[in-house]
């Protein structure tokens, strides 16, 4: 990490200013959570080669009482950030391998993962689609679509009233036929709550959908 401070004094009080730094190696989500972490204070520019290059926007929103306190502040920040950005990738990992063994076709996306499985239940045809959106600090929004395909006409028109009575809040749309769809949304769910929310779910529906 290189550094450049601007120095002075005011007051005969001697001021220490982040005037700019350069990283290196950083990538660009790691700069995006650095500039979280300096509460939106600085902007970043990706010189390439994971160098990037932070300046405030404001010189004197970064002023610090000494030389080592301005490293300091700039170390420790960055950090945490490195710490969250491998939580990060690290649950990516674990809910990529959960899908993949349970038969999921999943896409990892830069904002979202998301996973699709199909069954076939008492002649029905089912599709889950989850969606998890990472929000911070560990915290997610797991949104799940449940469509379900009846194989007639009048099963449709019966399925649709027991969904109804069963999923009232939880029923979105239906064209009747040819499916039924139903959408459950959780927020601020943890890392680990996600794997056992989408499990726990799956089973449910599915036992559920052959009772009905």
């Amino acid at each position: 990490m290189s550094l450049s401070l601007i120095t002075f004094q005011k007051h005969n009080i001697r001021r220490c200013c982040i005037k700019n730094f350069i990283v290196n190696p950083l990538s660009p989500l790691e700069a995006d959570l650095l500039v979280n972490r300096f509460k939106q204070k600085i902007v970043w520019y990706y010189l390439g080669e994971n160098k990037v290059f932070f300046y405030p926007k404001n010189v004197e929103q970064l002023c610090f009482p000494n030389i080592r306190d301005a490293e300091n502040a700039i170390i420790n920040k960055l950090m945490e950030c490195i710490h969250i950005d491998i939580l990060h990738k690290n649950f990516i990992e674990i809910v990529k391998d959960f899908f993949i063994k349970n038969k999921w076709l999943i896409y990892i996306g830069k904002e979202s993962i998301e996973a699709r499985k199909s069954s076939i239940i008492e002649s029905r045809f089912l599709i889950v689609e989850i969606k998890i959106f990472h929000v911070r600090f560990s915290r997610h929004i797991l949104e799940v679509l449940i469509k379900i395909y009846p194989t007639t006409y009048n099963e449709s028109v019966q399925l649709l009233r027991k969904t109804k009575a069963y999923w009232g809040k939880y029923f979105i749309s239906s064209k009747i036929f040819p499916y039924l769809i139903l959408k459950f949304l959780f927020k601020g769910l943890k890392d680990w709550e996600i794997i056992e929310k989408t499990k726990n779910l799956y089973d449910f529906i599915c036992g559920e959908i052959s009772k009905l």
